[in-house]
């Protein structure tokens, strides 16, 4: 019909059509056209009474939204308490992605639900978005150490700009263990349940069952193009609770942490850090098929996240006397060798930062500004060799936490394979 329809069926089975540009016709029981025609108003035009207020009746759909009755306290966030890393991306990644905040993202999360005057994103990449240069958008929330239970989330929106309300949205949350992105529950806003004082609208989705997750994503609900217009938000509220590091093994509360054994993604941040080469080496492993290489000497750690420095994502185990909970450990355990026949020392360090924690050498160190140094053997092996040891004990039986890794080789290159955290000894042979 060429325009938005409303249809009644006729007694005969044929169809009566009316457009919402006026176009009224008869289809008999084929949708053959019998007769068409387009209604005109019997009201003059002028130029007077065309800026005269309409008093025609109008109607509104209500009640498809979900929106609470009474929108939450915009404190305490999570988003907030874990100083989540809040981006806009498109998907698949592109070139430019994440996208350029036009304000401090910190606005999002200060607990003032003041809008800034203008749009989050450059309308130009409102405008890529599904245009076959670009892919869709998403707003991704990534809490980067904490696993959260996540039980609702609540928008400040721009008062002035219903047009660019976040009406029709899905959250969806990454699922760790299947490493994919689960699809979670619908954002739904009619524009009613909400409430708000002067500039702003405020509305609170509760979930049905709490999702458990370190990261999160707002992405279309598949119909259109999100977000429709641009993001005028002036706060962004994750209601819920930290649950403790998000660690796929301190998450399912094991004995065991593997903190690499094959798998890539878990160092995908230990790249190289200035001018000293970092490689995954795919033979001479110790387990498996797959070893840490430095290839020459050098130094290598995480690469530098803002605000949380040279870390890594998952990672925030704590080294204790005796574990018990979640996220607790005390033995570690790793292999590592010489790479060439020039290396003359091979170390290891595990700590909160760059920096501090303990330094494992054999034959001569790396030097780690503020960590307990500790020799493990006289020269670098050059076979594989394990080491055990009791970080407890190491850090003078004081607590540490392990956010960081750090590999150092003097003379030639070294490889590291199998690092593990413990509860006990034991665990470890198990």
């Amino acid at each position: 019909m060429e325009a938005l329809p409303v249809t009644a069926w006729l007694k005969d089975g044929g169809l009566l059509v009316g457009t919402w540009m006026g176009r009224l016709s008869r289809l008999n029981a084929d949708y053959v056209a019998t007769w068409s025609t387009t209604l005109q108003s019997d009201a003059k035009t002028s130029d007077l009474n065309l800026l005269s207020t309409d008093t025609t009746p109008t109607t509104r759909m209500e009640g498809w939204g979900n929106a609470a009755p009474e929108p939450a306290p915009l404190t305490p966030n999570l988003l907030t308490l874990t100083e989540a890393l809040i981006d806009a991306r498109c998907e698949p990644t592109s070139s430019g992605d994440p996208r350029t905040w036009q304000h401090k993202v910190d606005l999002l999360r200060d607990g003032d639900p003041a809008v800034p005057k203008s749009p989050w994103l450059e309308w130009t990449d409102i405008s890529y978005v599904d245009s076959g240069w670009k892919g869709k958008l998403v707003v991704q929330a990534d809490m980067f150490r904490s696993q959260v239970r996540l039980k609702g989330i609540t928008i400040v929106e721009d008062a002035k700009h219903p047009e660019s309300w976040t009406r029709d949205t899905r959250l969806e949350w990454w699922d760790a263990t299947a490493e994919k992105w689960q699809t979670g529950p619908y954002l739904l806003f009619d524009g009613h349940a909400a409430s708000g004082g002067g500039d702003t609208v405020t509305h609170t989705h509760w979930f049905d069952k709490p999702l458990e997750a370190a990261k999160f994503r707002f992405v279309s609900t598949g119909g259109a193009s999100w977000p429709v217009g641009n993001l005028r938000w002036g706060e962004l509220v994750f209601h819920g609770e930290v649950l403790g590091p998000s660690h796929p093994d301190a998450v399912a509360n094991r004995p065991v942490a593997v903190l690499f054994d094959e798998r890539e993604d878990v160092l995908k941040n230990l790249l190289a850090y200035g001018d000293y080469p970092f490689a995954f080496r795919y033979d001479d492993a110790a387990s498996g098929g797959k070893c840490l290489a430095l290839t020459r000497a050098g130094l290598t750690t995480a690469t530098y996240r803002p605000p949380f420095g040279h870390v890594l994502p998952n990672w925030d185990f704590e080294i204790v006397e005796n574990p018990e909970r979640s996220g607790q450990y005390r033995w570690l355990e790793f292999s590592w060798k010489a790479a060439a026949p020039d290396t003359k020392g091979v170390s290891l360090r595990v700590g909160p930062h760059h920096g501090a924690g303990v330094a494992l050498s054999a034959g001569e160190p790396t030097p780690f500004e503020g960590a307990v140094v500790v020799k493990q053997a006289a020269s670098a092996p050059s076979s594989w060799e394990t080491v055990r040891v009791d970080l407890w004990k190491l850090h003078g039986s004081k607590p540490f936490s392990i956010r960081s890794l750090s590999l150092g080789a003097i003379g030639g290159g070294a490889l590291f394979d199998r690092i593990r955290l413990g509860r006990t000894e034991k665990d470890l042979n198990d």
